[in-house]
C-alpha cells in the first residue's frame, strides 16, 4: 500500500507560490480541493502559554506533539504537528533569524477507497496499525522538502505506542482514571459531548489515547477522531477526544459542561466514578495486564439489538452526526440516548463474554440480558445461565421486568434441556415482581420448553392465596407468561378457581385470555357453559356471557361452542350471540336452529333468537320466514302473527321494507296448506298485497276488491290489534287507491269498451268504500301524478275526458274532485288543455271551466271557447 503525504509550515518556497505558512511540499496524488480541506483540519499549532516564547532547542524537544487523527473528505487522514520554532529554516537544518511561531505539520493519507470513515472500518487504511501505533513513527518529518513533490509513504511502521507501554504510563494513582476516561470517550463516540482531557506529560498525553483505543471494541476505534495535543480546546468541535495541557485555554462555560464538553483533568482532581459497564469490565481487566486486555474488545465489537439495527449501524449514525456538531437540542437528545443503548450494549456483551457480570449494577440488567436472549438463540447455554445466577435480583424497575420477560420467552421457545433451569430463574423473578406491564405479549402455552411442575406450583399457590376481587389479576399474569395449559393437574385447579371468582367483572377479561389459546379449551368450556344452560331464562347470566364474549380473545367462541351445543336452549343462545356479534351469520343461524326446535316441539321459541322479545321490525321477520322457506318447513302461529303486526306497524309507502316480508309471508303461508291465521282473509296483509301490485292498465276493479275487503278491517281510533288496520295504514291505503285510479286512468286514454267499463267499475267500487272521502283522495292521486308527467295539460285533458264519461251516482269526481286539482293551476296549463281535447269535448271543457273556473274567475280560455262556439253556430 502507499500513502500520498503533505508538508504543512511557513517556509520562504511551496506550493502557495509566496513566502510564509503553506503547503511546503506534497504527492501528486492530492489535489487543490484535498490540500485545502486538510490544511483547515490538520495544519496549525498553538503553543502553551506556559512555554517559553523563545525556546532554545532543548526547551523544543518538550513541547507537546499533537498526532491528530480525523478523516478529510469521507477519507482517514492522520498527521503530526510540531513546534519548531522559527520560521524559515536556513541550509544545513540551521535556524535564520525568522519570528518564533513557526510548527509542521506532516499529513499522510490513509489508504482505501475515499467512503465514509466514520463507524464503518476500511480495508486497513494504515496497514494494519491503529492511527496513536503511529505515535513516534520513523517516517514523521520535522524538515522542508527541498521539491514540491513528494513520494507516497510505502507500508507504515509503528512507533513507540502499546498497551503495555499506555498502561505503565498510566499505574500509579492514574489507574482510577482509566475507567472514567473510556467512559467519557464512549460517550463521545456515540454521539455525546466531546471529551477534553488535561495532561501536561508529552508520553502520558498520547498513553490516554493509546489507552481508549486499546479498550475500544475495534469498529469503534476505527470511528474515534483524536488529537494528543490541542492549544485551543475550546474549538477543537470535531473531535471526539482532544489533550491539552494546564497552560492552554480550556475555561469552558458552565453550560457547555456535560452538554457539549466534558473536561477531565487525572493530575489534579479524583477520579469519578466509573458509570458504565464497558469501562469496569476494561478497567477490571486492565488490573490483569495487557494481555487481559488485548483481546477483549473484539468479544464486544458489532453486537447486534435485540430486534433492531446491529449497534456498528447506529455508531455510525450517531458519530455522524457528532462529527457535524448538530447544536440542536432534539438532535443532541436523539444522538444522547442512541449512544447510550451502544455503549450499553457493548458492556453488557464484555461483561458477558469475560465472565464478569459480577461487575453489572440494577441499571445493567436489562442490557445484560438482552445479550443472554442472544447467548441463548446460540445454544450457549452455560454461559447464559452463568450470568443470569449472578444479575442483581430487584425487578421492581419496568425495564428491567420486561427485559426479564424477554428472557423468560426465549428460553421457553427452545428445545435445549437446559432451558427450563433458565426458564423457571427469570419466573422466578417475574412471580417476585408486585405486578407484570399490561402490555406484555402473551407467552403461547404450546411452546417446546415449559416451567418445572415446582415452579408452576409456584405461581398455582399465589393465585388460590389471593382472593377473589384479585385472583383475576393474578390468573391473568399466569395466562400472559403461558402457564395454563401445561400440566392437567394445575389447569383443573386453575378452572376451580375461576369458577369460584366468575361473579367479579375482572374475571371476564381473564376467561377471555383463557380461550386464546386452544390448549385451555376445557377450562374455557366449563366455564362458558355453565354460564350459556342459565342464560336461556336467566337474563343476568346472559349478560355475563354476553360480556365475556365482548372480548376480542373470544370472538369465535359464539361459533365454535354453537356446534357442540346439546340443547335447543344453549344452541338457541349461542346462535343468539353469534348473531350479535356477525349479522351476516343470522339466515346459517336459523336454519341451524329451526329443525331442533321442529324436533323438540319448540318452533314457537325460534324467535328467541332474536331475544328474549323475539324479531322486531319487517326485516327481522323476512329473515325468519325465508328461513323457514329454505327448509320447506311452515311457520309457527306466532312466527306469522308476529310478522303480519310488524307490517301493521310498517308504511304503507315503505315498500322497500314490507314488500320482502309480504312476499314471504305469501309463499310460505299458502292457501292450501295449514293457516293459522287465516292469511287471505287478514286486512293487513291484504293491504299489503294491495301497496305492492298497484293494477297495471285498467284491471282496476279486481285490485279495488282487494282494497274492499283491506279496508273493512279498519279498526277506527288508532292502532289496532287482531290483524285490523289501524288509522294510519287505512288513511295509507285510501292514498294508494287514489293514485291507482290516477295512474290507471292514464292506461285508459287509448283502452277499449270493456276496459272501459272495468275502470268505471273499479271507480266505483273504490268511492263505496272510503264514501264522502274519496274524491280528495282521488284529487291528491291525480296531483301526485301531475307531478310525475312531463306534460300536465295533456294529461289533465285525458283525465277530463275519462272522468265526465263515468256513470254518475256514487261520485261525481269530474266535479268533486277535477276542481281540488285544476283550481290552483296557472291560466297558462290550463289554456294548453284545449290542444288535446276535439271539438266536442271543447265545448263540455268551457262548460265546465264556467262553472269551475281556475282562482274563482273566467279565464281568458272560456272566453275564446266561447267565441269559437259562437262563431260556429
Amino acid at each position: 500500500m502507499s500513502h500520498p503525504q503533505a508538508y504543512h509550515t511557513s517556509c520562504r518556497t511551496g506550493l502557495g507560490g509566496h513566502s510564509g505558512f503553506q503547503f511546503n511540499a506534497a504527492s501528486a496524488a492530492i489535489g487543490a480541493d484535498m490540500l485545502a480541506a486538510l490544511a483547515a483540519t490538520h495544519a496549525g499549532y498553538h503553543a502553551p502559554r506556559d512555554c517559553p516564547s523563545a525556546p532554545t532547542p532543548e526547551q523544543l524537544a518538550s513541547f507537546p506533539v499533537s498526532l491528530k487523527c480525523l478523516a478529510v473528505e469521507g477519507r482517514p487522514v492522520v498527521s503530526q504537528t510540531m513546534y519548531v520554532g522559527r520560521e524559515y529554516r536556513g541550509s544545513g537544518g540551521e535556524q535564520d533569524a525568522g519570528r518564533f511561531g513557526n510548527y509542521f505539520s506532516h499529513i499522510v493519507l490513509g489508504a482505501g477507497p475515499p467512503e465514509p470513515f466514520v463507524g464503518a472500518r476500511q480495508p486497513e487504511p494504515f496497514d494494519g496499525l491503529l492511527p496513536i501505533e503511529l505515535w513516534r513513527a520513523p517516517h514523521w518529518q520535522t524538515t522542508e522538502s527541498s521539491t514540491p513533490e513528494l513520494p507516497e509513504l510505502g507500508t507504515l511502521a509503528p512507533g513507540t505506542c502499546s498497551l503495555q507501554w499506555a498502561l505503565t504510563l498510566l499505574d500509579g494513582e492514574l489507574r482510577a482514571w482509566r475507567g472514567p476516561v473510556l467512559d467519557a470517550t464512549l460517550a463521545a463516540v456515540t454521539g455525546g459531548p466531546r471529551v477534553v482531557l488535561i495532561e501536561s506529560d508529552v508520553e502520558r498525553a498520547a498513553a490516554w489515547v493509546a489507552w481508549v483505543c486499546y479498550a475500544l471494541a475495534p469498529d469503534l476505534a476505527d470511528s474515534l477522531s483524536f488529537s494528543t495535543f490541542e492549544g485551543q480546546p475550546r474549538y477543537a468541535h470535531e473531535l471526539h477526544l482532544c489533550v491539552t495541557t494546564p497552560g492552554c485555554d480550556a475555561a469552558f462555560a458552565d453550560y457547555e459542561h456535560g452538554r457539549d464538553v466534558v473536561v477531565l483533568a487525572p493530575a489534579s482532581t479524583a477520579a469519578p466514578a466509573t458509570n458504565t459497564l464497558y469501562a469496569r469490565v476494561m478497567a477490571e481487566l486492565a488490573e490483569h495486564g495487557a494481555d487481559a486486555v488485548a483481546e477483549a474488545p473484539r468479544a464486544a465489537s458489532r453486537t447486534a439489538e435485540a430486534g433492531g439495527p446491529s449497534d456498528a449501524a447506529a455508531t455510525h449514525d450517531t458519530a455522524a452526526t457528532h462529527d457535524t456538531r448538530t447544536t440542536h437540542d432534539a438532535g443532541a437528545m436523539h444522538d444522547a440516548a442512541a449512544g447510550v443503548a451502544v455503549v450499553e450494549r457493548r458492556g453488557a456483551k464484555l461483561a458477558v463474554l469475560t465472565s464478569r457480570v459480577g461487575l453489572a449494577r440494577e441499571e445493567d440488567v436489562v442490557a445484560v440480558l438482552d445479550v443472554l436472549i442472544e447467548l441463548i438463540g446460540e445454544g450457549r447455554w452455560e454461559l447464559a445461565q452463568a450470568a443470569a445466577e449472578v444479575l442483581p435480583g430487584a425487578t421492581a424497575d419496568e425495564q428491567t421486568l420486561r427485559a426479564w420477560w424477554r428472557t423468560y420467552d426465549a428460553a421457553r421457545a427452545r428445545t435445549a434441556a437446559p432451558a427450563r433451569a433458565l426458564c423457571d430463574q427469570a419466573l422466578a423473578r417475574l412471580l417476585a415482581a408486585p405486578a407484570l406491564p399490561p402490555d406484555l405479549p402473551e407467552v403461547p402455552s404450546s411452546t417446546p420448553t415449559t416451567p418445572s411442575p415446582q415452579a408452576l406450583a409456584s405461581w398455582l399457590g399465589i393465585v388460590e392465596r389471593t382472593q377473589p376481587p384479585a385472583r383475576a389479576e393474578a390468573i391473568a399474569g399466569g395466562i400472559r407468561l403461558g402457564l395454563i395449559g401445561c400440566n392437567v393437574a394445575v389447569d383443573r385447579r386453575v378452572a376451580r378457581a375461576v369458577c369460584e371468582a366468575i361473579a367479579e367483572p375482572s374475571m371476564t377479561a381473564t376467561v377471555a385470555q383463557l380461550a386464546d389459546d386452544p390448549q385451555r379449551e376445557a377450562i374455557v368450556a366449563h366455564i362458558l357453559d355453565r354460564l350459556a344452560a342459565a342464560a336461556f331464562a336467566d337474563e343476568g347470566a346472559l349478560r355475563t356471557l354476553r360480556d365475556l364474549l365482548a372480548h376480542p380473545a373470544l370472538d369465535d367462541a359464539p361459533t365454535r361452542f354453537a356446534a357442540g351445543a346439546q340443547t335447543f336452549e344453549t344452541r338457541c343462545v349461542w346462535e343468539s350471540l353469534r348473531v350479535q356479534t356477525r349479522p351476516e351469520a343470522l339466515h346459517d343461524a336459523l336454519t341451524a336452529l329451526i329443525p331442533i326446535a321442529v324436533h323438540e316441539g319448540r318452533g314457537d321459541d325460534v324467535g328467541r333468537l332474536y331475544g328474549r322479545s323475539g324479531p322486531v321490525g319487517a326485516t327481522d321477520h323476512l329473515a325468519l320466514l325465508e328461513a323457514y322457506e329454505a327448509l320447506g318447513a311452515a311457520p309457527a302461529a306466532r312466527d306469522i302473527e308476529s310478522a303480519l303486526q310488524a307490517l301493521a306497524d310498517t308504511s304503507l309507502f315503505d315498500v322497500g321494507r314490507g314488500e320482502g316480508l309480504t312476499e314471504a309471508l305469501r309463499r310460505t303461508v299458502s292457501p292450501t296448506a295449514y293457516d293459522p291465521v287465516h292469511l287471505w282473509a287478514n286486512p293487513v296483509f291484504l293491504a299489503w298485497i294491495a301497496a305492492i301490485r298497484l293494477p297495471p292498465r285498467t284491471r282496476l276493479t279486481k285490485w279495488a276488491s282487494c282494497v274492499d275487503r283491506a279496508a273493512g278491517g279498519h279498526a277506527a281510533g288508532g292502532r289496532a290489534a287482531g290483524g285490523q288496520l289501524s288509522d294510519a295504514r287505512y288513511g295509507e291505503l285510501r292514498e294508494l287507491a287514489g293514485r291507482a285510479g290516477a295512474a290507471a286512468l292514464i292506461d285508459e286514454a287509448g283502452a277499449g269498451e270493456d276496459e272501459g267499463a272495468d275502470y268505471a267499475e273499479g271507480m266505483a267500487q273504490l268511492a263505496a268504500v272510503f264514501g264522502a272521502s274519496w274524491p280528495a283522495a282521488a284529487a291528491r292521486g291525480l296531483e301526485h301524478e301531475l307531478d310525475l308527467t312531463a306534460d300536465p295539460a295533456q294529461l289533465l285533458a285525458g283525465v277530463f275526458v275519462v272522468w265526465s264519461s263515468l256513470p254518475l251516482g256514487r261520485c261525481d269526481l269530474v266535479h268533486e274532485a277535477l276542481p281540488q286539482v285544476v283550481a290552483p293551476m296557472s291560466a297558462r296549463t290550463v289554456g294548453a288543455v284545449e290542444r288535446w281535447l276535439r271539438d266536442g269535448e271543447l265545448a263540455e271543457w268551457a262548460r265546465w271551466l264556467e262553472r269551475h273556473p281556475p282562482d274563482g274567475r273566467i279565464s281568458k280560455t272560456v272566453s275564446r271557447l266561447r267565441r269559437r262556439e259562437d262563431g260556429s253556430r
